[in-house]
């Protein structure tokens, strides 16, 4: 079943009118985190994308679960920022992948075959939506092509110890292109949910290292990225100003606060 890989591959590659008006009943019977969408927000030539795939799914499947230290502030930043993202997944060699943004969205190869656009269609707080289209080439092989829906829904909590974790649900649908594949994933649907189910948990945990590495030594991971010639200046500037954000400044250590008597002037009661 290498197409099953092929294409769950593309899944690790991390506003208009209205256009749905009267079809709530197709909004109303989807799943999970994707009903909860508001998908009237959503441009509708985009939505047809969606829909299209969504509707004729080849498998779809849902992910939980998936828990990791990470900073809210950080997530969004390199969630926002996919090319930059995988420039620092890289260096740390948590994986090959190259993101590169285009004028509708981004080119992206994982540099195992697997290789495509992908495009952010909305942002709803915590909940994002990403449509996919890719193809995987693989030596003695015919090219297999698909697309994908991914709704990503990721929440920050703080525990008792005042660690901060990001919960993340992932939602997938995916669509074959050949129709002779699309059969035999639909004879095959466990087995499809499951490869699915592990390639999307895998790259998370991807996702899992780099972020805690940001959460546990940001200053480390800042100066790491400065000395490398191949990432930005210009974001990893940007990145070490979020990964820092948290801190206080370097001055703020040297504070020294002393109750003192106020004056009786001041028409505030002084200390006995």
């Amino acid at each position: 079943m290498r197409w099953a890989f092929a294409v769950a591959a593309v899944v690790l590659l991390g506003l208009g009118r209205p256009a749905w008006g009267g079809d709530e009943a197709w909004m109303r019977s989807l799943p999970g985190v994707a009903r909860e969408i508001p998908w009237d927000r959503v441009d509708r030539g985009a939505l047809r994308l969606i829909k299209d795939v969504v509707d004729g799914a080849t498998v779809a499947h849902q992910v939980n679960g998936i828990w990791y230290r990470s900073r809210k502030e950080v997530f969004d930043f390199l969630i926002e920022h996919p090319d930059f993202a995988s420039d620092v997944a890289r260096v740390l060699k948590e994986g090959k992948y190259r993101v590169r943004p285009t004028a509708g969205g981004y080119e992206a190869d994982d540099g195992r075959g697997a290789h495509g656009v992908f495009k952010p269609v909305i942002t709803d707080g915590d909940r994002r939506v990403f449509h996919l289209e890719g193809r995987y080439d693989q030596p003695l092989l015919p090219t297999l092509s698909g697309r994908l829906v991914l709704v990503l829904e990721t929440v920050h909590r703080t525990n008792p110890g005042g660690t901060t974790y990001a919960e993340s649900r992932v939602e997938g649908f995916l669509r074959l292109d050949s129709v002779i594949l699309e059969r035999l994933a639909r004879l095959a649907l466990p087995f499809s949910k499951s490869l699915m189910d592990r390639r999307i948990r895998r790259f998370f945990r991807h996702v899992e290292r780099v972020s805690q590495r940001a959460y546990d030594d940001p200053e480390g991971l800042a100066e790491e990225l400065a000395s490398r010639a191949d990432v930005s200046a210009d974001g990893v500037a940007q990145f070490r100003d979020t990964l820092l954000a948290h801190r206080l400044p370097s001055w703020a250590d040297k504070l020294e606060l002393r109750l003192t008597r106020a004056s009786p002037a001041l028409g505030v009661r002084t200390l006995p």
